[in-house]
């Protein structure tokens, strides 16, 4: 498929208005109190729950370094949002997990972007909306098997 130079690539059309949700997220998130959460935590919000998860797990997930991911969680332990405990199962190994504030932090968050969903469904209409929600769960199915079909080809 052909695509004209001054036409967007799909990139882009995902990027720009992901973009504009993260930012205007971390405004609505400051106006509530969490100023001191900026975009690059948000992957730590988005997988982490009251349960928690390895280091090593959470990494993988994030798809970055361990380097990376503990410089975050440093920024983050030290605001009060995560804390880090002993992994019952294994001693040396640490579990980290959202405080109470980071789940007050996390539940802001989502209801701020339920909130910024349903504005934009007021914008595009309820119809459209729906419709671009199954496209992308559509295209996530898609991405996902495309990952499945990488790593297996990875494996061999």
């Amino acid at each position: 498929m052909d695509q004209p130079e001054n036409q967007l690539n799909l990139a882009a059309l995902l990027r720009i208005p992901f973009q504009a949700l993260v930012d205007e997220l971390h405004r609505r998130l400051a106006e509530a109190g969490y100023g001191d959460i900026r975009p690059a935590h948000t992957i730590i919000f988005a997988l982490l729950g009251s349960e928690g998860m390895r280091l090593s797990e959470l990494t993988a997930r994030a798809q970055t370094t361990k380097q990376v991911m503990n410089y975050l969680i440093n920024s983050v332990e030290k605001n009060g949002y995560v804390e880090r405990l002993p992994d019952p199962a294994d001693g040396r190994a640490k579990i980290v997990r959202l405080t109470a504030r980071g789940l007050e932090a996390s539940q802001a968050g989502r209801k701020i972007l339920f909130s910024l969903e349903n504005e934009w469904a007021q914008d595009f209409g309820e119809k459209e909306m729906r419709e671009l929600r199954l496209l992308l769960l559509r295209l996530v199915t898609i991405v996902g098997q495309l990952q499945t079909d990488q790593t297996s080809l990875d494996d061999d």
